[in-house]
């Protein structure tokens, strides 16, 4: 069974611009999401301790072996530009080949849901302590600027769909097949009042009762699964070619499906009927 070290960020220090929570706070949310999805792909993980740091989390690292370490944060500007900076920043050690694919792996993926895919970047990096005193290949990403507004409101407003994009990739590194679930989140996730995590549009179909099966026909490519009708909707997972799901209905170009229990939209064109 595959294994990732799952640990975001420890620092209740760093405020939100708002005051309305830490970075510790929000990456903890994040990661208690992606505990369901990792499990609905039988990877195992291990979390860190909300008192570690970044030392000692690569230390319980090192405790066993994982296929992935994946430390989660959000940035914070330099001194003197704070509120100025924006963006995605996708760190691996310098050298690691399976660090920098596994970045490349995120970024192609964090395109997909940030506002602004030009703000992304990897970066090599030797000097953090999460990725060159662990075992394993490690990747640390800073999901946005907290001290920027809007880098702020769209972590907050979009923890589920960040966390379901990371597990994507995740899944896609270790070569993982799995739809992500939306139908069962992790009771333990705290949301802070008057938050919305994803817009009423933005959830996952209504299981129809009319039905039909259908074959995923790719050509060898995996398929999208996506909330919405549409390429704008948030991948919520990848079907493999010839995986046969439940067909409920064609809306133009896209149809609702279900697959391993996980209700989604895809493109039409990459389905077959069976009579």
């Amino acid at each position: 069974m595959p294994s990732i070290y799952l640990s975001p960020s420890t620092q209740e220090y760093n405020k939100y611009y708002d005051g309305s929570g830490s970075e510790a706070h929000y990456m903890k949310i994040i990661a208690d999401y992606m505990e369901t999805y990792l499990t609905a792909g039988n990877i195992a993980y291990i979390r860190n301790k909300p008192k570690m740091t970044a030392g000692s989390s690569a230390a319980h690292s090192n405790e066993a072996e994982h296929d992935l370490h994946l430390s989660i944060h959000s940035n914070t500007a330099d001194m003197g530009n704070a509120g100025n900076s924006r963006g995605v920043l996708i760190y691996y050690l310098d050298g690691s080949e399976k660090g920098k694919h596994a970045a490349e792996i995120f970024l192609r993926n964090f395109k997909c849901i940030y506002p602004n895919s030009e703000l992304i970047s990897v970066v090599s990096n030797s000097s953090y302590a999460e990725l060159n005193r662990t075992k394993a290949p490690a990747l640390l990403i800073g999901i946005g600027f907290h001290d920027n507004p809007s880098d702020a409101e769209w972590i907050k407003n979009n923890l589920q769909p960040i966390a379901g994009n990371l597990a994507l990739s995740v899944t896609e590194f270790l070569d993982v097949s799995v739809s992500v679930p939306q139908e069962e989140m992790p009771k333990s996730v705290e949301i802070p009042k008057n938050m919305e995590i994803l817009q009423k549009q933005d959830l996952p179909v209504t299981v129809k009762p009319t039905m039909n099966k259908g074959t995923v026909n790719t050509g060898g490519r995996k398929l999208n699964l996506r909330t919405q009708p549409s390429v704008k909707g948030h991948i919520i997972g990848q079907i493999p070619d010839k995986s046969v799901l439940t067909v409920y209905e064609r809306s133009g170009d896209w149809c609702s499906i279900k697959f391993n229990s996980i209700s989604g939209y895809v493109a039409f064109e990459y389905i077959r009927i069976e009579n």
